[in-house]
């Protein structure tokens, strides 16, 4: 099996896909201090990142690597990614996947960008951890596609929770429900996982996908023989493939232009 331990490649440089969010989007217009703790955070990881290679990474390089916390998988990528410096919302909302989604879709979008089915279902698993916003959740819960019943794919336990998880407010909700609860500021929250293993396809496997798209991976013949290889796995199968399929994405779209530069930082565009 290949090591993806670390190692930014020294000495070699790539140019990126368009990133494709605003470049404000790094800013902390709010003044939180959740917000600010979390962009010293990412700003740290890119010093350490910059102190293991000899160039400097840009902000798309870090979105490579997985936080150590998560506990990897690590694999190599090129330093050196160019950026443009202009924001494309809409294109990057048409050509990625939706919450929403099915199957069909989520595949022939990825599939334009060379992913087949194997590979499209290990790059859902980087749904192992994070937390999702609940108005992504809570349409599967009543009004589902208009018809004014919840979405008859989820378990009714699962439906219980999620209505108790989702009321109409603005509280979020961890990607992978477990028994520990943690009362926030904003109300109810469930903790999550925190290693990027195999225990979303084991949540597939049960009918308790959070996302419509996460859980359409179980409609297709294909993508349902992926996510039962990775959940009855160790998890060696998933973080390798899963690897491998991130190393891929870091090379669509490559920029080539002298408009584009290396971004230094992910909070802010280079003075």
């Amino acid at each position: 099996m290949s090591d993806f331990r670390p190692q930014p490649e020294k000495g070699k440089e790539k140019k990126s896909g368009q990133k494709e969010e605003s470049s404000e989007t790094g800013k902390d217009n709010s003044g939180s201090a959740a917000k600010k703790r979390k962009m010293n955070t990412e700003e740290e990881f890119d010093e350490a990142v910059c102190k293991s290679s000899d160039k400097s990474p840009s902000s798309d390089d870090s979105s490579k690597m997985p936080p150590p916390s998560a506990g990897g998988p690590y694999y190599p990528v090129l330093t050196g990614r160019k950026d443009s410096k202009e924001s494309f919302f809409d294109k990057a909302m048409a050509e990625i996947p939706r919450p929403n989604g099915n199957i069909s879709e989520t595949l022939r979008l990825l599939s334009l960008r060379g992913f087949d089915e194997r590979e499209t279902v290990a790059l859902l698993g980087a749904h192992n951890i994070g937390r999702i916003g609940c108005q992504f959740i809570r349409p599967r819960l009543s009004n589902f596609t208009g018809t004014g019943l919840p979405d008859p794919t989820i378990p009714p336990d699962f439906l219980e929770e999620l209505r108790r998880k989702c009321p109409d407010d603005n509280n979020t909700i961890s990607n992978m429900l477990n028994d520990e609860h943690t009362d926030t500021a904003r109300g109810l929250s469930v903790s999550i996982r925190t290693s990027l293993d195999n225990h979303y396809y084991k949540t597939l496997m049960r009918g308790r996908g959070l996302l419509f798209d996460d859980q359409q991976l179980m409609a297709n013949e294909k993508t349902a023989a992926a996510v039962t290889d990775y959940a009855i796995d160790d998890g060696i199968i998933f973080r390798t493939q899963f690897a491998h399929a991130m190393a891929k994405m870091s090379n669509i779209g490559v920029l080539t232009g002298s408009k584009e530069e290396v971004q230094h930082s992910c909070s802010h565009l280079n003075s």
